[in-house]
């Protein structure tokens, strides 16, 4: 039987229905989901774009567009990416994810917003397309093993052998294979771990050796400085003021990050954001990186930190998103990162402020983990 629901903009004392939603959908506690919502909506400094989807009074979708100012050539733009998506399952494949999805986007550009962007895992990356997104490219994930005792059974070698459909086949016929091919692949990573530490050692660059890395708890007005130099290199990336780096990774109740700035005589030279949450995986994540130019060797210090923190902790991996910056790409790869996965970027076209054409080119744009919100 057809049940009946409309589409409607978020109002003030939503809220409990939107927690009640969004912590079935997602398995959260409800303290959990309620100190979320807060930060990401409510305390938000650039302000949210909600969809809601109702029944009868109950709210059974929901979708938002999170506003967040992105330099785009000389210019600064709004734009926004598409968050929490959820529907009921009692009320799923009736076109809701459609239904909310038009609402938001074609009232966005009214609201400001010139374009969208976002990282849709695979059931939802279809939907998007039907109202108006499209694919960008493909973002690389670069990973590095440091558990040697453990890298049989990481889940990035598994990944990475599942590529191959024949290899996996085989491998879920012949047990023995799977052991082969796993060696193999271990000790080609392992290889490639000792050539690093021989041939890219920090300690013979002076230069390097002179920089301070220190953890902050706090982004200072220093980082604006370091912002306002670093943001000329890239064509589209989102503004790392003072204000959203404080609200990204300082204000969030609920997961919590490491950050470490390299700095000489009290100028900030560059950053990179940790997380210190060990997910099933044991997996530890770079979620930002910004530096002033310097083809990559202050990257490569604050990677090398990174790498070493986790190290420490005895995480199994870490890994990293890497789009629109080589040095820093290479200061990965330099790091013994190798790319064994990828995430899709989509986005769409809000406004006539805003090219296609520009969005299009996956070569303008400088993205990390830390920009899927």
């Amino acid at each position: 039987m057809n049940k009946l629901w409309a589409i409607r903009k978020y109002k003030e004392g939503d809220e409990k229905g939107l927690v009640q939603l969004i912590k079935l959908v997602y398995e959260k506690e409800t303290e959990q989901a309620m100190s979320d919502w807060i930060w990401y909506y409510r305390n938000n400094p650039f302000g949210h774009f909600i969809g809601i989807a109702e029944h009868d009074g109950q709210i059974i979708g929901h979708m938002a567009l999170i506003p967040i100012y992105m330099k785009v050539g000389e210019k600064t733009k709004k734009s926004s990416q598409a968050v929490d998506l959820a529907v009921h399952p009692d009320f799923r494949h009736q076109g809701i994810f459609l239904a909310i999805g038009e609402y938001l986007t074609n009232e966005a550009g009214k609201e400001g917003m010139d374009f969208s962007y976002g990282f849709p895992n695979k059931p939802a990356h279809s939907g998007h397309l039907k109202y108006g997104f499209f694919d960008v490219c493909f973002v690389p994930t670069l990973s590095k093993i440091l558990s040697g005792s453990t890298l049989l059974n990481t889940s990035t070698v598994n990944n990475f052998l599942g590529k191959f459909r024949i290899a996996k086949s085989l491998m879920h016929r012949y047990k023995i294979l799977e052991k082969i091919m796993k060696f193999l692949f271990g000790a080609i990573l392992t290889t490639m771990n000792l050539y690093h530490k021989v041939f890219y050692r920090l300690k013979g660059n002076v230069k390097l050796n002179t920089l301070k890395v220190e953890a902050i708890t706090s982004f200072d007005g220093r980082i604006n400085d370091l912002w306002r130099i670093a943001s000329s290199s890239y064509s589209i990336i989102v503004v790392r003021d003072k204000k959203y780096l404080n609200w990204r990774y300082f204000g969030n109740p609920n997961l919590k990050y490491r950050v470490l700035i390299a700095e000489k005589n009290c100028r900030i030279l560059g950053y990179i954001v940790l997380s210190t949450v060990r997910s099933k995986t044991n997996q530890g994540l770079i979620v930002d990186l910004l530096t002033l130019p310097d083809n990559g060797g202050i990257a490569q210090l604050l990677i090398s930190k990174a790498v070493e923190y986790f190290r420490k902790r005895n995480f199994d991996s870490v890994i990293c998103y890497m789009l629109g910056s080589d040095s820093y790409y290479r200061a990965l790869r330099n790091n013994a990162f190798i790319p064994l996965a990828k995430k899709i970027l989509i986005a769409r076209v809000n406004s006539s402020r805003i090219s296609e054409e520009v969005l299009r080119d996956y070569r303008n744009w400088y993205l990390t983990i830390g920009d899927v919100l």
